[in-house]
């Protein structure tokens, strides 16, 4: 199974173009317009590593020209689409489960920042923690709760850590 997300294709500039492969890519399907909800404005999919996988639930992010962004999720392996308004910033995410996942950045002097949802992507807010996640990349090692953040190369710091308790410390 494989997806794939691009900008609009300029016949509906308010969504964006994804297609599905089921046979390891080697043919495509379109993603029904009906399938996938419009953004306000024109739509484009993200350019970083925005993207989490949990069985058959897919999310990404994305954003439209008037500055808005959402979280997407499909619970069948990309045929249907749900949109979500993304009112946090982070630079990667990743899911535990359909319901848990945690997202990490950084502010503007390097200090780690943390995000959680726990309603699939739903809904998004900042988390408290202790310690120091790196505010990369972040994914989930396969059926553990273990979330494992990077920075490969960055100033002030690079590394990586983990957490076991959903980023908490």
């Amino acid at each position: 199974h494989g997806v794939t997300v691009g900008d609009d294709d300029g016949t509906d500039i308010s969504r964006l173009e994804i297609y599905t492969t089921s046979d390891a890519g080697k043919t495509w399907q379109r993603v029904a317009d009906k399938n996938l909800p419009p953004t306000q404005g024109y739509a484009f999919s993200s350019n970083f590593n925005s993207y989490a996988v949990f069985q058959n639930t897919l999310w990404f992010t994305a954003g439209d020209s008037y500055g808005n962004s959402y979280t997407y999720r499909s619970d069948d392996f990309g045929n249907h689409w749900q949109q979500f308004p993304l009112t946090v910033s982070f630079n990667d995410f990743a899911f535990a489960d359909k319901q848990n996942g945690l997202g990490v950045s950084f502010d503007d002097n390097g200090a780690p920042l943390e995000v959680e949802t726990h309603d699939g992507g739903k809904t998004w807010a900042d988390k408290s923690f202790t310690g120091y996640p790196m505010g990369l990349f972040i994914t989930v090692i396969p059926s553990t709760h273990t979330f494992v953040s990077t920075i490969p190369h960055f100033v002030p710091v690079a590394g990586s850590s983990y957490s076991n308790d959903y980023g908490a410390t």
